[in-house]
């Protein structure tokens, strides 16, 4: 996956340390945002809340996984799901909340993979690539335990819930298979695209 992922972007000159950092700092500045601009109704005040984060020094405390896990989170709400050109010429339109299920889904710590899996694949409708995060509580709030990349229904598993992998390993998916991005995202993989500094290529090719 990396092997084919560093030969499609090879023309952006940018390793995978630079992408770490990239992620890493952009992450610091997505919560920053997020904690400014949240307000007791929105979406992003609900990430807080689920997160029991009600002050910066609180913020300031969190170690790089956590602000990263926590920015994921935020993402889908800061930039929020517009209208685009569907079928037929349609209008769809997405909810932050639909645009979080499609980026990250949360199993409860000690539950089976197959399980999680089945829940994907019968409840949720996801069919593209995403991030799976087993938490102590089973949803967002909750003790981050174990963090995949699900990619057609086969887990990728991410050593030591390092979430600046899992960015890179779910971003890199759409590449290395030449997939589309789900239309509830567009924002969110063209932020990554620009600071991974690769082509921008939001329109794949195969759903």
């Amino acid at each position: 996956l990396e092997k084919d992922f560093e030969f499609e972007i090879k023309e952006g000159d940018v390793n995978r340390t630079d992408r770490k950092a990239q992620w890493e700092k952009a992450a610091g500045f997505i919560v920053r945002h997020g904690f400014a601009v949240q307000t007791h109704s929105n979406g992003i005040g609900q990430v807080f809340k689920a997160f029991s984060i009600s002050s910066m020094p609180v913020i300031e405390s969190l170690s790089i996984d956590e602000v990263g896990y926590l920015a994921l989170c935020l993402l889908p709400h800061i930039l929020q799901p517009r209208t685009v050109q569907g079928k037929e010429g349609k209008r769809d339109r997405f909810s932050a909340t639909t645009a979080l299920g499609q980026l990250i889904q949360f199993a409860k710590a000690g539950s089976s993979m197959f399980a999680a899996l089945e829940t994907l694949k019968k409840e949720k409708g996801v069919t593209q690539p995403c991030v799976l995060a087993f938490t102590q509580t089973g949803d967002m709030g909750g003790k981050l335990s174990d963090l995949f990349v699900i990619v057609d229904a086969v887990p990728i598993f991410i050593p030591g819930s390092n979430v600046s992998v899992s960015v890179e390993t779910l971003f890199a998916s759409f590449f290395a298979f030449n997939l589309s991005y789900p239309p509830s995202l567009y924002g969110v993989y063209s932020l990554l695209e620009m600071l991974f500094n690769v082509p921008q290529r939001s329109n794949r090719t195969r759903v």
